[in-house]
């Protein structure tokens, strides 16, 4: 890492080798085209070169750094793009339960909605980990109350209220 930060060309190559397919599987959970994906992955590549000098390695593992790199980006895209029709609070919850299928592999159906995904990327970060850790990575409640230091119920609280404010944000985004 250090020698990255530095500028050494060879380890940061070594840096990406070993983290671009999953950069590129996180990628696609939010843009549909492989061809939007391949671009999006060259771009943040080139977010993480202009960034590496901040990174610090003692705040955040650089894979869940560079991931969220990957994220604001995808979301920047999707900003961009045309918006899709929003989804009530039942049919949200739905395809975010579908999400977490217990498989614990992330589904991408919850984000595919370009509106869905923008006014998710409006919530606090607390409730965006959250929800991710909850229904994109399909951990149960007290693997993401474990993971984020709070109480399962905690967990459930702050579940409930991201909703809310999602559909908040999906209705607003009508008028």
């Amino acid at each position: 890492m250090v020698r990255a930060q530095g500028g050494d060309k060879e380890a940061i190559e070594r840096l990406w080798a070993l983290h671009e397919s999953e950069l590129h599987v996180h990628l696609s959970r939010y843009l549909k085209d492989p061809s939007d994906v391949a671009e999006a992955a060259q771009e943040v590549f080139i977010l993480m070169l202009k960034a590496l000098p901040d990174y610090e390695v003692r705040d955040t593992p650089f894979r869940f750094w560079l991931l969220r790199i990957a994220r604001n980006h995808a979301i920047d895209v999707l900003r961009r793009e045309s918006h899709s029709r929003a989804e009530t609070e039942d049919h949200l919850n739905q395809l975010l339960e579908a999400a977490g299928n217990g498989s614990g592999a992330p589904g991408p159906a919850w984000l595919d909605d370009q509106r869905t995904a923008l006014a998710f990327s409006s919530l606090p970060l607390e409730q965006q980990r959250m929800l991710l850790l909850r229904f994109g990575f399909g951990f149960r409640s007290e693997e993401v109350a474990a993971l984020l230091g709070c109480s399962p119920e905690a967990v459930r609280q702050q579940q409930s209220r991201a909703l809310r404010r999602l559909q908040t944000a999906l209705e607003s985004s009508d008028d």
